[in-house]
């Protein structure tokens, strides 16, 4: 759903960027907080004070790298999100605008998934909340790695090796923010590692053929055998996926939902 203001910006005393994302309420806010607090990667992203920050690399089309950090809150009152971006996102901020409407779901009707899903209640009573997200991400390398490194394993374990690949891997990026300090390293970041794949993600915790499913995802990526970002034809990039076995059991679903936009396909 848009407002006209929605795209309409102004900047504070800081020569920050200010908007506003409106969503059709009701909006759990703090489900999708608490989410994303329990996975955030350290250095990159960060929740604090009811709002969710991260830093930002994003590059244009002429291969331009803008850096900087977006910070979200949620106003209940006026069913919208409150972003705050920093001066020199301003090249990037369409694309930055994308990019948080799927993290937070902005285009969900969550009546229409109510009435899908609240059978659910019958099973037991609470399980089927209206109002209650889906979370997407920010970017989709950094959330098919998380995914990766995240199978047999904790959320706490897998936030722990995420962060090490951005604190080790990833741009240092100077935001003025205590706790964000790096990026997370781009597909095109993993593929610029001089020698084996194992020689540089194993110390850092991950295993060999999980190094190897990073490492092959990343040329996909590049190549253009799969889409990076949201795309149309989703059960065509599944079937793409699907031939890549040596990736993750469950990958393609996981895109499919949090970042190509198929929760639908589900329901």
């Amino acid at each position: 759903m848009k407002s006209e203001g929605e795209f309409k910006n102004r900047k504070d005393s800081n020569n920050n960027i200010n908007f506003t994302l409106t969503y059709h309420p009701p909006y759990c806010w703090d489900k999708i907080l608490q989410f994303l607090a329990n996975r955030a990667i350290k250095g990159v992203e960060l929740v604090k004070d009811d709002a969710y920050l991260r830093t930002v690399r994003l590059k244009n089309e002429k291969g331009n790298y803008f850096d900087g950090w977006v910070k979200v809150k949620n106003n209940s009152k006026k069913n919208c999100l409150m972003v705050t971006i920093n001066e020199s996102l301003l090249p990037v901020m369409g694309e930055i605008i994308a990019k948080l409407k799927g993290l937070f779901d902005l285009e969900c009707d969550p009546y229409v998934i109510y009435e899908t899903l609240s059978s659910m209640n019958n099973i037991k009573p609470g399980l089927c909340v209206l109002g209650t997200r889906l979370p997407g991400c920010f970017d989709a390398f950094e959330m098919a790695t998380r995914a990766v490194i995240g199978q047999q394993i904790s959320v706490k374990a897998a936030n722990t090796i995420a962060s090490r690949i951005a604190n080790t891997y990833g741009i240092p990026i100077e935001t003025g923010i205590e706790g964000l300090s790096h990026s997370f390293p781009s597909f095109n970041d993993i593929l610029s590692l001089n020698g084996n794949i194992d020689d540089h993600l194993g110390v850092l915790g991950v295993t060999s053929i999980r190094a190897k499913a990073i490492y092959e995802l990343a040329h996909l990526i590049s190549e253009k055998v799969i889409c990076h970002d949201s795309c149309i034809q989703v059960e065509k990039e599944i079937k793409k996926l699907m031939v890549f076995v040596v990736l993750v059991v469950g990958l393609p679903n996981i895109l499919l939902c949090v970042q190509w936009g198929g929760l639908t396909h589900f329901l």
